[in-house]
């Protein structure tokens, strides 16, 4: 899928999207995979003066989640940042992702508890997630580079890497030593969310 960056506008880009926490609008008003592309290009102007390269991304199950984890990551190769993906799955899993792996930071596309119509980004600079003054920071940088080419169009790398299974055994392994010696019988409603990925799993585990 190709991103035309050029087709956002300054009064395109709803500045109350920029929270104290994370990035947060509605799907297609507030947020697309051209807004997406934008935000990559602006974080790795961010990561490249804190010398961070090899972000990782990940994204919760939201319809609008999978096109904006592309356009994200074409955003940070096309500024020169090598990316991962790591697909599908809730935010502590892609923080896992960036402790574990000792990446230079990561993006994570998620609406958190927010209505389906909604979606948004949690990001990490280094082990530490951005807010406050770093949020209106990033909103700056992507207001800068509105209508601006790129500055290295295909030059970071972008790979795929699957961490779920991984991240399900970390937790049952951090998890087994304070179990007592009952059997439990549970119910899980994940609430069409995706932490029914891990949760279910990491419970029979246990």
């Amino acid at each position: 899928m190709q991103t035309d960056t050029m087709t956002l506008k300054p009064e395109q880009i709803n500045p109350e999207v920029f929270r104290e926490y994370d990035i947060r609008g509605t799907v297609d008003k507030d947020l697309s995979p051209q807004f997406a592309y934008l935000l990559g290009r602006a974080y790795a102007t961010l990561a490249k003066e804190h010398g961070k390269n090899r972000i990782g991304i990940g994204h919760d199950c939201r319809l609008s989640s999978p096109a904006y984890a592309e356009a994200l990551g074409r955003g940070l190769s096309d500024e020169g940042i090598d990316v991962v993906h790591f697909g599908e799955g809730p935010t502590p899993q892609l923080y896992y992702s960036v402790f574990s792996r000792k990446l230079g930071g990561g993006i994570q596309v998620t609406g958190s508890h927010n209505p389906p119509d909604m979606n948004g980004f949690k990001i990490l600079l280094g082990e530490k997630t951005l807010a406050g003054v770093a949020i209106q920071d990033l909103k700056a940088r992507v207001l800068a580079l509105v209508g601006k080419p790129p500055a290295s169009p295909g030059k970071g790398t972008v790979t795929t890497e699957s961490i779920r299974q991984q991240y399900i055994e970390e937790l049952i392994a951090n998890s087994k030593p304070f179990m007592g010696p009952r059997k439990l019988k549970v119910v899980v409603d994940a609430g069409n969310g995706v932490g029914g990925l891990i949760g279910p799993a990491v419970l029979r585990g246990l």
